[in-house]
């Protein structure tokens, strides 16, 4: 740790939001992550902690109510909560905490660090200055520096929004095992460029990304296309090994899983449960060994109270579930995002037709910004894109 660090200490469980809390708070700060299990080992081992971050998923209302009163009172330190978006204080705890700063993990960029920092970089520099070189000291020592390295540049996907930066902190983690994953959210969000990213850093990442859309299909031949037929199985079938085999050691995308007739739905519960499927018109069993992602925009929830979707098939699709953000969630990415589209045309864009694409909400997500850069580029014959030829339909 540098000497002019402020050194911060994060109370959580696993490394995903070391990464992310130093991202956000930039490097004039140390962050040290801790168990819950070891803070109150290291708060006494520590010399000059500025803050410390404790993550609500990590303990229940008792310990973090315990926490909160030996970080704030017995230590005298400033404390920040991080919540996740589903995360809610009950008002019994919320009202014992008084004004102890609870943080979303999904807050804008900028959030968590105003908390730490002040309202503005003055605070800041004041308390920078102030503070001495400092250490932490605790009974794992310099096994603790190592959990703050950045992760490999190959894996090192980086965002200017705090919101993105989390999110892919869990595409990182969620890569790295074989447990089926559900995709959510919006139409041209990037599910499917989610679901690339997951394989490209799986260890299956050397073997076939099949994606397949299940809308795409004539409902009476998604069974065939998902299992494959043998010949005879119905009038002009062939031999066909169907998309579970094709991707078989790799990593299979099943895209709008919410849409699959329910007929076939107790067929893929069944598949999901064995690792294995018959083809149509054979008794023999094939087995399968890929990593399976199940993506949609419909809310699966309210598909199984009206019927149309099998909740334990939820159950068996959902062990990993991944909310991919909208954009009007993350503006702060709509700069880089568009300068990339632009760039792969050979374009550029002006300042003016940043800001005119920062000011719209985008229904579309990142489709529609992909759509309507790529138009500007095409019509233009400039190599700066002005904010006139940005067109909204």
């Amino acid at each position: 740790m540098a000497a002019e660090q402020i050194p911060v200490l994060l109370v959580a469980d696993d490394d995903s939001l070391v990464p992310l809390c130093r991202a956000e708070l930039g490097s004039g700060f140390f962050v040290h992550r801790v168990a819950a299990s070891e803070y109150m080992l290291a708060l006494k081992a520590q010399r000059g902690c500025h803050t410390v971050l404790l993550d609500c998923s990590c303990m229940d209302e008792i310990d973090i109510m315990t926490a909160c009163m030996v970080i704030s009172k017995e230590f005298g330190l400033s404390l920040v909560l991080l919540m996740s978006k589903e995360m809610r204080l009950s008002d019994h705890l919320a009202r014992a905490l008084g004004t102890v700063h609870t943080v979303d993990v999904f807050s804008p960029a900028g959030t968590l660090r105003g908390f730490v920092c002040g309202s503005d970089d003055v605070a800041y520099s004041v308390r920078h200055t102030e503070s001495a070189p400092l250490t932490f000291l605790s009974p794992q020592d310099e096994v603790a520096k190592e959990a703050v390295q950045p992760p490999p540049a190959e894996d090192n996907i980086v965002a200017s929004s705090f919101i993105m930066n989390h999110f892919y902190e869990r595409i990182k983690k969620a890569s790295q095992t074989d447990e089926n994953i559900l995709l959510l959210g919006e139409s041209g969000s990037g599910k499917s460029w989610t679901a690339r990213k997951i394989h490209e850093l799986s260890p299956r990442s050397t073997k076939k990304f099949f994606k397949v859309n299940v809308a795409e299909f004539n409902a009476s031949l998604i069974e065939s296309n998902l299992f494959g037929t043998t010949s005879g199985a119905f009038t002009d079938a062939g031999d066909h090994k169907g998309v579970f085999s094709a991707a078989d050691g790799g990593t299979l995308f099943l895209d709008e899983i919410g849409e699959l007739p329910v007929l076939l739905q107790s067929k893929l519960l069944g598949v999901l449960e064995t690792h294995s499927y018959r083809r149509l018109g054979s008794t023999k069993e094939y087995t399968f060994d890929e990593k399976i992602i199940f993506a949609t925009n419909r809310d699966l929830e309210e598909c199984i109270q009206k019927g149309t979707f099998r909740k334990d098939l939820y159950y068996r699709i959902s062990s990993i579930v991944l909310e991919v953000p909208p954009l009007r969630d993350h503006p702060e990415d709509i700069p880089e995002l568009a300068r990339r589209i632009a760039g792969k045309r050979n374009k550029q864009l002006s300042q003016s037709a940043v800001e005119k694409l920062m000011e719209y909400t985008w229904p579309g997500n990142i489709r529609e910004l992909e759509s309507i850069v790529k138009r500007a580029c095409i019509f233009s014959p400039a190599e700066c894109i002005s904010a006139d030829d940005i067109r909204f339909s």
